[in-house]
């Protein structure tokens, strides 16, 4: 039993590491660059047709997630715009999928994002 226990407090402080390690509001300057599909009849620039605002809200109202949350829980929308942003002075990459998640790479970090309240930034798209 109390193994168990050491183990449920182990897995809600790593999940609380990992919300605490990426602040959103630290965000600058989201640059829309392109957009990429790797099945362009299925999955067009209209599913996915964020502005740098829409984007930058995305982010603001998206929660950090681990990678497994997303390949268990979400579909991997072939579909997708990227572009830049600034995170604590620094330039990282991002990814928006038509499935409403994100990633975010400053450098050797990867952040994995979903928004469950993104959907009117989609709908305008």
């Amino acid at each position: 039993m109390v193994r168990k226990i050491s183990l449920q407090i182990f897995v809600l402080l790593s999940i609380a590491s990992c919300s605490s390690q990426f602040d959103v509001k630290a965000i600058e300057n989201v640059y829309v660059q392109d957009f990429q599909s790797t099945e362009i009849d299925n999955c067009t620039q209209n599913d996915v047709n964020l502005s740098h605002a829409d984007s930058a809200e995305f982010f603001r109202l998206a929660r950090l997630v681990d990678s497994k949350v997303i390949h268990d829980h979400y579909n991997h929308a072939p579909c997708y715009i990227e572009g830049t942003l600034l995170y604590n002075g620094k330039i990282c990459d991002w990814e928006i999928r038509a499935g409403k998640t994100a990633m975010i790479k400053c450098q050797n970090e990867e952040y994995n994002f979903i928004c469950d309240s993104c959907e009117s930034l989609f709908e305008k798209s």
